[in-house]
């Protein structure tokens, strides 16, 4: 469990540095007919549902546990940097990736977490009936 919780945090620590890099990204680009800065925004500090929501909770998570994330993921998350582009459709590109990648963790973080719960749900039940 602890290593899923940490994982987790890790997963979307990198993930954040490109979100906030495609919503900078988004606030620079000229020549643009539409802007999705707003929704970049939303995906960032939705109050619920946001990027930094979740890392909130799962550091929450990982205090309780008393098992701080490891100094080398923290250097190594504080340290990445994501090339700026000058060109639309480059940006376009990766930020379209960025967001795919960001949907396909939050779908295998469903599925690690619905798992943990499950597990914790009989281990509980068991122990229940042993008393």
């Amino acid at each position: 469990m602890i290593q899923t919780i940490h994982r987790t945090y890790e997963h979307l620590a990198r993930v954040a540095v490109f979100v906030d890099q495609a919503r900078i990204g988004e606030s620079l680009a000229i020549n643009e007919a539409y802007s999705y800065e707003r929704q970049f925004e939303r995906i960032e500090d939705h109050h619920e549902h946001g990027l930094y929501w979740i890392l909130c909770a799962v550091q929450r998570l990982i205090h309780v546990t008393g098992s701080p994330v490891a100094d080398h993921v923290i250097d190594t998350v504080s340290r990445m940097r994501v090339m700026e582009v000058d060109r639309n459709a480059v940006r376009h590109t990766r930020d379209y990736l960025v967001l795919r990648d960001f949907e396909r963790i939050l779908a295998r973080l469903g599925v690690e977490f619905a798992s943990l719960r499950h597990f914790h749900h009989h281990r509980r039940r068991r122990h229940r009936r042993a008393e």
